[in-house]
């Protein structure tokens, strides 16, 4: 029985019903062949995001074998640790794993009002409670398919639906802006820092010689007119030498530091939590970060400032060899399997961000099975000086776009806990939608 049943069927407005969750939908489990599948239609546990994140591009496809079609308007729930809330509300055809639930409505069920009905935290929580096996749960679909929803007239469904709807594309529409300006600030430091556009700009207009390796960017440097303001552009030297620690050519005058000289990293200072702290200053009040499971507390701490979390443990490291950066605010828990970084000695928290974000670590790795990144490997990274003029003028730009990202990243938890309070609430009749006629 799930908990939706403590309300007494006779208590329910007018027009609705209480029925098992197979009413209202079956489960779909039509196969085809992985040669009609391409990369962008595929749909995995590892491409759909945590709380409701939607989805994003799958890395790879299975080799062999046969996957499961779904059809846009399907709900598609990852049924591995269900407590990670994937579900997704498919909004064209493809494929997916077999550790992917695909729920088709049934006539006289509104899709989109299934999927609210999947994506509510008591649902969530049912799956959990009746999942199956200890280290890789599993949800179990017959009981999945027992629970008990609340259905309204079609009408109403669709109008609820379309609330929380909106509330879900402002969401999204906040997470697409933020991607947006994440690759703003990307593509800059790529400009600035690894291209070279600027110095390239100041050494063709000077006549100087172009390195063969930077050539090729030349090449394309010559077709495009700068639109950096001249203040700006005077900053950048005109000419290159080869440095012996990168191996490679930089701009005249700029220096090779280690990340240590430009970072302040908080290891070696900060203090564990006693255990009454650590239940006062729960998770569910601060985000947390830096382990599997967020009941882990014996090696926690807190913060308050804007920080980067680095990712030191080896399941964080990407296949680039990028290690997993994060750029966080306010106050945050972390445990001992992330490094808490600042910017310093002339070099912004924000800039830090965008250097990790395109850092290959594959040098500073250690450990055979549990690969990590430790705090002295990790402050020998070498970081590309320029002068404090350039980096406080890069720092300036980066800044203004991460304050915005901020404000949306605020909205999106302000919509979101807006969502997750009226979600519960509306498909249970206990806040109702006024539907005209």
């Amino acid at each position: 029985m799930s908990d939706l049943e403590t309300i007494q069927r006779n208590d329910l407005p007018s027009g609705w019903r209480v029925v098992e969750l197979n009413n209202i939908t079956k489960l779909s489990n039509v196969k085809f062949d992985l040669k009609d599948l391409i990369l962008d239609k595929y749909i995995s546990t590892n491409n759909m995001l945590k709380n409701l994140g939607g989805i994003e591009c799958a890395k790879k496809i299975p080799l062999t074998g046969k996957v499961k079609a779904f059809q846009k308007g399907d709900v598609l729930f990852s049924n591995i640790r269900t407590y990670f809330r994937k579900v997704w509300y498919a909004t064209s055809k493809g494929g997916c794993s077999n550790d992917v639930l695909v729920f088709s409505s049934i006539k006289g069920t509104h899709s989109k009002y299934m999927y609210y009905l999947l994506a509510d935290n008591r649902f969530i929580d049912y799956t959990a409670k009746t999942s199956k096996g200890t280290k890789m749960p599993r949800g179990d679909k017959e009981a999945i398919l027992k629970y008990f929803v609340h259905i309204p007239p079609l009408t109403e469904q669709k109008a609820i639906a379309n609330i929380l709807g909106k509330l879900d594309d402002k969401i999204e529409l906040n997470r697409q802006i933020n991607q947006t300006l994440e690759t703003t600030a990307q593509t800059l430091f790529k400009s600035w820092f690894v291209d070279f556009d600027p110095v390239i700009d100041n050494a063709l207009k000077a006549g100087n010689p172009i390195p063969d390796s930077l050539k090729p960017q030349a090449n394309k440097r010559k077709a495009i007119k700068s639109t950096l303001p001249q203040a700006t552009q005077s900053l950048f030297p005109n000419r290159f030498v080869f440095n012996d620690i990168l191996k490679k050519w930089i701009p005249e005058g700029w220096t090779v530091k280690k990340l240590g000289e430009v970072s302040m990293c908080f290891d070696s200072k900060r203090i564990p939590l006693s255990k009454k702290q650590r239940e006062y200053k729960k998770p569910s009040i601060y985000p947390y970060y830096g382990a599997t499971s967020i009941n882990d507390h014996i090696n926690d701490y807190i913060f308050n400032n804007t920080y980067l979390l680095l990712g030191e443990d080896g399941s964080v490291i990407k296949k680039n060899n990028t290690p997993f950066t994060q750029y966080v605010w306010g106050k945050i828990w972390v445990n001992n399997h992330a490094h808490v970084l600042q910017g310093n000695n002339g070099v912004s928290t924000e800039h830090l961000l965008v250097f990790m974000k395109q850092q290959n670590v594959s040098p500073y790795i250690t450990g055979a099975v549990q690969l990590k990144i430790n705090q002295g490997n990790m402050n020998k990274i070498p970081f590309l000086f320029s002068s404090d003029e350039i980096n406080d003028k890069f720092s300036k730009k980066i800044n203004s776009l991460y304050k915005k990202f901020k404000s949306n990243f605020e909205e999106i938890q302000t919509l979101t806990r807006l969502r997750d309070t009226l979600l519960p609430k509306l498909i249970s009749g206990k806040i109702r939608v006024i539907v005209k006629n």
